[in-house]
Formats: structure tokens, C-alpha cells, sequence
């Protein structure tokens, strides 16, 4: 996969731009990231708090999927950061659905939304809101609270990037996380 980034300084929602994006065709690997979110969001379409600092981004996939086997794409982007905060000797847990969790605190929220036609998935946009030097709200917990030398935010991408990868190309290629019939 080809990663095109499409930065920019503030905007809405990085979810909404990769949404548009997708329709218009752009490719699986388009990430859209901003330095800022005015209208962040969570599953529930709760607010999310995305200020300057943060590690605020959307990723555009094709996964030749159908949609049910779509749902575990959160679960594999909390895996991917949950081993990259490893490598900073951050010890996280992922709170299902759709959270990365330290000491209680929300340290990164994952949103994906998907569109589908007929009986396969047209796209997925997996959003991915991580705290790193920004302030956050008392539920949350940014990296500058838990290790000295937060990474850049585009170091912090590259890495997450990478290990989500992997497990992306185990979930397209395979078939042992859902079994016989699971489309």
C-alpha cells in the first residue's frame, strides 16, 4: 500500500475530508491529518477534545471485504497502538470498542466508518485521535503526562502506521479471525 498524506493545520473533522476523499476515489493508504480538529468525534458522536499537539488522523482502506467482517478494524488500529506505546514504555489497554486506555484515562479514541455497496465494503476510514503534547479533559491522559520526551507527532504516525500494517495485511489475506464463512 502507497501512504499519501494530506496534512493540514485545522479542520473539522479528518473523518469527514477521508470521507469525501474516498467517495471521490482517492487511494487505499490516503491519510488525511491535522494539527487541529474543531469538530472531533467519538462512536457516539460524543465531542472529542482535539487541540493542537495531538496526533489527529484518518486513514482511507479497501479491504475486499463484507461489512461484518469490517467491525474488527478497531480492535487491530487499538492493537497497533497499544504495541507502538509499548515501545515508549507506555503500558496501555484497549477498552473495547474503540479506546486506548492508560491508568483509566482515555489516552486515544479510534473511529471507523465505513461505506458499503451491495454486499461488500466500498471503504473503511479509520480515524485516530491520540493525546501526546496537548492538553486534555480529566477523563483523558496525554503521552507528556506519562514519559518525558514525547514523540513528534509524525514519528508517533510512521510507527503506529507500521504496525498497523501488519495486522491489516494478516485481516485481508486470511481468514483465522472469524473461521469458515465469514465474509
Amino acid at each position: 500500500m502507497n501512504i499519501e498524506l494530506k496534512q493540514y493545520e485545522t479542520v473539522e473533522s479528518t473523518n469527514d475530508i477521508a470521507k469525501r476523499l474516498a467517495e471521490e476515489g482517492a487511494p487505499e493508504g490516503t491519510i488525511v491529518i491535522a494539527e487541529e480538529q474543531t469538530g472531533g468525534r467519538g462512536r457516539k458522536g460524543d465531542y472529542w477534545h482535539s487541540p493542537k499537539g495531538g496526533l489527529w488522523f484518518s486513514l482511507i482502506l479497501r479491504p475486499d471485504v463484507g461489512p461484518q467482517k469490517s467491525i474488527i478494524l478497531p480492535l487491530l488500529a487499538g492493537m497497533a497502538i497499544h504495541r507502538t506505546l509499548k515501545k515508549y514504555g507506555v503500558d496501555s489497554r484497549i477498552k473495547l470498542p474503540n479506546d486506548v486506555m492508560v491508568g483509566g484515562k482515555k489516552l486515544c479514541g479510534i473511529l471507523c466508518e465505513n461505506r458499503v455497496a451491495g454486499e461488500r465494503v466500498k471503504f473503511v476510514v479509520v480515524g485516530i485521535g491520540l493525546n501526546v503534547k496537548n492538553d486534555t479533559p480529566d477523563v483523558g491522559i496525554a503521552l507528556k503526562d506519562l514519559i518525558i520526551r514525547p514523540p513528534d507527532v509524525l514519528d508517533l504516525l510512521y510507527q503506529i502506521l507500521k504496525e498497523f500494517m501488519v495486522e491489516y495485511q494478516q485481516f485481508t489475506s486470511l481468514d483465522y479471525y472469524f473461521g469458515d464463512g465469514f465474509q
